[in-house]
């Protein structure tokens, strides 16, 4: 641990909170993909100076959040079985919760989002994937090589994990031990996957891992 490349700090959270979109609303129960990318966009503003991400100045809640709704209308979370919620049209985070969405379930909704909301601030962004059909070695290399280059990956875990089972997460930091210990962000806090080994590796039908990496042209210049 403690590259200490990752800029998070929301006021005293650490990374987006999907509950601030209020109580039993959409957004506290489908918006973690969001957050997710939010968090993202949030180092690129303040962490690598690309500040034309942020809609607002400030590092505080309200100026977080502002960037949390925008990326929401980008990526549009299935929130519900209604037509309406399942087209994505109309859905608002601080509506009341529909039983039966499904968030953003795979890297492609988060990633089509992403890329729109980077071509409407003027910051082209660039994506690198992976899932778990690749080794755990593959996935330790894949994370090693994005943290050094101060880059915040995202994790999307399906079912079978013995933590935060069907949830996005950012990783801000991976121990160097075989089990590879995980930092993370989520709900506005520093918490921890204790083994990536068991959280990555799964047999049953649903047990799917994501990884997902996005980064500015810029960024990508610092690595030739």
């Amino acid at each position: 641990m403690g590259r200490g490349k990752i800029e998070l700090a929301v006021g005293k959270a650490y990374g987006g909170d999907q509950s601030w979109w209020g109580k039993g609303s959409q957004g506290e129960r489908y918006g973690c993909g969001v957050v997710a990318g939010a968090n993202v966009l949030w180092h690129l503003g303040h962490g690598e100076g690309r500040a034309s991400l942020l809609p607002a100045p400030g590092k505080g809640k309200q100026a977080y959040m502002l960037l949390a709704d925008s990326l929401w209308r980008e990526v549009m979370p299935w929130t519900g079985w209604t037509p309406q919620h399942w087209t994505g049209r109309k859905t608002d985070p601080r509506s009341p919760a529909v039983k039966g969405g499904l968030g953003v379930p795979g890297v492609g909704r988060l990633e089509k989002g992403m890329l729109a909301y980077g071509r409407k601030r003027g910051v082209p962004l660039r994506v690198e994937r992976m899932d778990n059909r690749s080794s755990l070695e593959e996935a330790k290399a894949f994370l090693d090589r994005h943290l050094d280059l101060g880059r915040l990956p995202c994790l999307l875990t399906w079912a079978g994990a013995p933590r935060f089972s069907w949830h996005w997460v950012c990783i801000t930091d991976m121990g160097k031990a075989p089990e590879g210990a995980l930092e993370i962000s989520t709900w506005g806090r520093r918490e921890s996957i204790p083994d990536f080994r068991r959280q990555w590796e799964g047999k049953g039908p649903l047990d799917k891992r994501f990884l997902a990496v996005f980064y500015t042209s810029l960024m990508q210049s610092t690595e030739s």
